[in-house]
């Protein structure tokens, strides 16, 4: 018999909590801070747009993706139809072409593959275990001990290290799944075409360094917020061996060395950034966009739950759907 270590009252707290487990109080939880922070109402609209709206993304006129400016996608199995709407609407609205890269979490089917590759012919899927074993393998070379724990547990990570070790071309540009296009997005092009560093602007500071310690990394005064959901990078504006340094600092981790903060791979970006004197968009890009119908807004990140991530499902797709239907890309 393995004897615990608990005090009477770590024993009852974990008693506790294996109950509350049992019985789903979580889940209920969970539920309940989601319909407090969406509403009813937005509840409705989104299940219903995402039962018949979001997969019509898979009706449209496939769009050849196979050259052009790269544009790098992490993507899981829930968002496949999300990440399509992203992708596509981009592809639409820029003049130049695109090259997809999408980067596998780990979670994407068969099924998912042949919707991917069917709407986009010649886009490039990147499977888990084939750059788990590239890029850890090509951090432990360079003895990168700090990025190579960040790499192994932390899934957003995906978005700092492997567009650098698999882009076929010195310039990218990084999309998220809940980021939609409405009009030619001539800052991006400009920028792409001069390979220019560029970020989307937050509605805040969202970091898991302070100020003050921001300040001192980047070795500038903090003047602009970066969201990393919409970026244009260079691979020699990744420097892995700063970035070593700067996991070394405990900041970015809640296990030091184990568990990173949700923000670690934004707060990574944006020192390289500030480092790199990049450029940030203007607010036709940025988050939650809910006047779609003026002609300065360009595309809307539709991230941080509740009512604003709903707004994807039940204010943009309609929106999106009706001008890729009046330009004969998708059926009406």
């Amino acid at each position: 018999m393995v004897q615990s270590n608990l005090s009477p009252l770590g024993t009852a707290q974990r008693e506790l909590r294996q109950l509350a487990r049992r019985a789903g109080v979580g889940k209920a939880l969970q539920r309940y801070r989601t319909l407090r922070s969406t509403g009813i109402r937005a509840l409705v609209r989104t299940a219903y747009f995402q039962r018949t709206l979001l997969p019509r993304i898979l009706d449209a006129r496939p769009i050849a993706s196979d050259r052009g400016l790269e544009v790098h996608m992490l993507l899981n199995h829930p968002r496949v139809l999300e990440g399509s709407w992203s992708l596509y609407s981009l592809a639409h609205f820029i003049k130049t072409p695109c090259r997809f890269v999408i980067h596998d979490d780990g979670s994407l089917d068969g099924d998912d593959l042949g919707k991917l590759r069917h709407l986009f012919p010649g886009v490039r899927i990147i499977d888990r275990k084939e750059a788990d074993a590239y890029v850890l393998g090509e951090l432990a070379k360079r003895g990168l001990t700090r990025c190579s724990s960040l790499r192994k547990n932390f899934v957003l990570s995906l978005k700092l290290f492997d567009p650098y070790f698999y882009a076929a071309s010195d310039y990218f540009v990084s999309l998220d799944s809940d980021i939609l296009t409405y009009r030619a997005p001539r800052q991006i092009e400009e920028h792409a075409s001069r390979n220019e560093l560029f970020f989307s602007e937050d509605n805040g500071y969202r970091s898991c360094l302070s100020e003050a310690e921001y300040e001192q990394l980047a070795g500038m005064p903090l003047t602009v917020n970066c969201n990393s959901g919409l970026f244009g990078a260079r691979k020699d504006a990744v420097d892995l061996g700063l970035i070593e340094t700067w996991l070394d600092r405990p900041s970015f981790w809640h296990t030091p060395y184990e568990k990173a903060t949700h923000y670690t791979e934004q707060a990574v970006w944006s020192l390289l950034f500030a480092r790199g004197g990049a450029a940030n968009l203007d607010s036709g890009y940025g988050i939650s966009s809910t006047d779609l119908d003026a002609q300065s807004t360009i595309t809307g990140h539709y991230c941080g739950g509740g009512y604003w991530s709903s707004l994807f499902y039940w204010r943009a797709l309609p929106y999106l759907a009706q001008q890729l239907s009046k330009a004969g890309a998708l059926p009406a």
